[in-house]
């Protein structure tokens, strides 16, 4: 074969092998695109984003507004919510912004972690907020329910006699088995010698927890206690003063559990006093010092004589309260427990140093020293406090950390207040509500941001005076309408 037609015969086959080698290569950069798309889908479907170095694990964010119409923003930037979530985000601190039409803009500075989902309850308050008259008659003291039903208050100057007395108002109905009780009752009248000896500052109301029953207390000359009926007018002539049914003198009592029961505590003595049997029960006894003690529910916690330990009367019986591996540190003096809370517990010992434990989570957490705790939520997650020399309020609150079934406690400082000198947490937790200068009312998120001032008064707030209900949708304040008179006001905080 000559050499011209082997170079044709080679570049025919050269010729056939180019499409061939192109097909090849089309496949190679094809499955290469894939692969590497899948892989990017992969990443994405695991939350994992391109970073500065690589790609990076992200987290979540889940927020829970009230109301439920509101746009968010993050940095910024305003981001959708998908089933309540903004997923995928870059960790890193974020500054957290939730607006609504009508609504006082909420804004937090949020940590986004790796893997995690950030969770963050939201409340938005109402731009106008109109402040209502209540009452009529002349107000000198209010207490509110513990289910936020019914105001108890008592009025001893009004023109008119039918006026005075101690009353309960509905203020919310709690259960469809109330709808036909009546919305006010009187429960004294202003004419028996015990009411007309009442004087302003030196008595207190103290409804049971079920609303059947109230107990009054009258600090001067001596304490003295009665157990009125809370649903219709008692006859002070008919009601026996609590020390002569014990057959001693009483420091001061209050419900355990429900309107059936009293813990009573005098110098010396902490007992449980059945009403409906007349039976008292010892609950601890000390001839060197006062009982330290908390009711939680229907449990009474105390420190034990020796002050290390925790022990807690319950069904009749004194037990030790079982921390697991907690340890207490030092030599107890005070406890400090929520009101419808079996978990959460504060202490302090004679160093002057006061921890924060929950037991489900063998958790013990060390607060700032030299304090004076101020408030507690009702569950016991959440907590304010003072220096003992005043200053500003700090906030802890302990959130659960889901992925790790852990705890973790955040503290904020309140820094903007005048004279803030009394501070509660609605009946759920989710707000916190604080008074300050005696003049100005403010409410924000139960960790103390985003306050809003919601009342003012040139006459003033009566302290203690105020409360809310356990939805955070109405406040109501005791406030000096005159020179002489107060009454009750009410704000809303729905949008009008």
């Amino acid at each position: 074969m000559s050499s011209q037609k082997l170079v044709n015969k080679s570049v025919k086959r050269a010729r056939a092998r180019k499409p061939t080698l192109l097909i090849i290569g089309i496949v190679m950069v094809t499955s290469t695109i894939l692969l590497t798309l899948s892989a990017a889908v992969i990443l994405f479907a695991n939350g994992l984003r391109p970073g500065d170095s690589g790609f990076v694990q992200t987290g979540n964010l889940r927020v829970n507004p009230d109301p439920a119409n509101v746009q968010v923003f993050l940095n910024g930037e305003e981001r959708s919510l998908v089933n309540g979530i903004v997923s995928g985000l870059i960790p890193g601190n974020y500054t957290l912004t939730v607006t609504a039409d009508n609504y006082v803009p909420w804004e937090k500075k949020i940590t986004i972690n790796p893997g995690l989902l950030e969770e963050v309850a939201v409340r938005l308050f109402p731009k106008n907020r109109k402040l209502t008259q209540f009452t009529r008659s002349n107000i000198e003291y209010m207490v509110f329910a513990q289910t936020d039903e019914y105001i108890y208050y008592v009025v001893r100057q009004a023109s008119q006699i039918e006026e005075q007395g101690i009353w309960r108002q509905r203020i919310t109905l709690s259960s469809p088995f109330n709808l036909f009780s009546a919305d006010k009752v009187r429960l004294t009248d202003g004419s028996s010698q015990i009411f007309q000896n009442l004087q302003k500052g030196e008595y207190k109301l103290l409804p049971s927890p079920d609303n059947r029953r109230l107990l009054l207390t009258v600090s001067k000359p001596t304490v003295e206690q009665y157990i009125l009926d809370a649903d219709s007018l008692n006859d002070f002539a008919d009601l026996a003063k609590l020390s002569s049914k014990l057959g001693f003198a009483v420091l001061d009592s209050e419900w355990l559990g429900n309107s059936d029961q009293l813990l009573v505590f005098t110098e010396n003595l902490l007992s449980a006093y059945d009403l409906n049997r007349n039976q008292s029960t010892i609950v601890q006894y000390s001839t060197s010092s006062r009982p330290q003690y908390q009711v939680s529910e229907n449990r009474v916690y105390m420190i034990n004589k020796a002050g290390d330990k925790i022990e807690f009367f319950e069904n009749g019986t004194v037990q030790e309260l079982i921390l697991g591996k907690l340890s207490l540190n030092g030599k107890l003096t005070k406890l400090y427990v929520g009101k419808a809370n079996l978990q959460n517990i504060y202490y302090t010992n004679d160093r002057n140093e006061t921890y924060f434990i929950n037991i489900q989570k063998q958790f013990q957490y060390q607060l700032p020293k030299d304090i004076i705790l101020q408030a507690i939520s009702g569950n016991g997650s959440a907590a304010v406090f003072q220096g003992s020399l005043g200053g500003d309020l700090t906030v802890m609150v302990a959130n659960e950390l889901k992925a790790f079934g852990a705890l973790e406690v955040r503290l904020n400082t309140i820094s903007r207040l005048v004279n803030p000198n009394l501070v509660t947490f609605s009946g759920s937790g989710t707000q916190v509500i604080v008074l300050a200068d005696d003049s100005s009312l403010y409410i924000g998120d139960r960790d103390g941001s985003n306050l809003l001032k919601i009342a003012e008064t040139d006459l003033g707030i009566n302290a203690g005076q105020y409360g809310i209900n356990n939805s955070a949708t109405e406040v109501y304040l005791l406030i000096l309408d005159s020179t002489v008179n107060q009454n009750i006001y009410t704000i809303s905080l729905r949008p009008n």
